[in-house]
């Protein structure tokens, strides 16, 4: 699918691009570079940053460390749109990646766990409305409250 190989070119692109800026930043003084990151994250980040951070809490993953770049921005927009990824087809089409498995780059919520019912309902009614060539017009027309018109248009997690 179309989605899933921009999703994977994404992954591609913002690996290299945050293995460029890491490598090109200097590092704190003291060796307590977890929590020097985390607290640089928390500041730096957006306030929905925290929804991506369900990976190992060893790791930081690839959408936090991406913060607000372009790049980062779009991927969460994909990802916001499908409700989950196959991490088989992104181990077969991120290859280049700096981790041998792709997956460990991204939150756990995204290939590993199954969708939330709240991300299949969002998937499935875009899918419906784009059938009948509404998407988005039709969001602002249902009568339903902001905060899930937001949700449905991708706007929010």
């Amino acid at each position: 699918d179309g989605v899933y190989m921009a999703i994977a070119s994404l992954i591609s692109k913002l690996d290299r691009q945050v293995r460029e800026n890491e490598s090109s930043t200097t590092q704190p003084a003291d060796n307590s570079n977890v929590e020097s990151k985390l607290l640089i994250c928390a500041n730096k980040y957006s306030s929905d940053a925290h929804l991506y951070s369900s990976t190992n809490s060893q790791q930081e993953n690839l959408l936090m460390r991406a913060g607000n770049s372009p790049v980062g921005t779009c991927l969460r927009y994909l990802l916001r749109a499908v409700p989950h990824v196959p991490a088989s087809f992104l181990r077969d089409h991120s290859s280049e990646c700096s981790s041998g498995d792709v997956t460990s780059l991204l939150p756990r919520t995204v290939c590993t766990d199954p969708p939330s019912l709240c991300q299949l309902a969002r998937a499935s009614l875009r899918i419906t409305l784009r059938t009948h060539a509404k998407l988005p017009q039709a969001i602002y027309l249902l009568q339903i409250p902001n905060p899930l018109k937001d949700y449905l248009n991708l706007l929010t997690d």
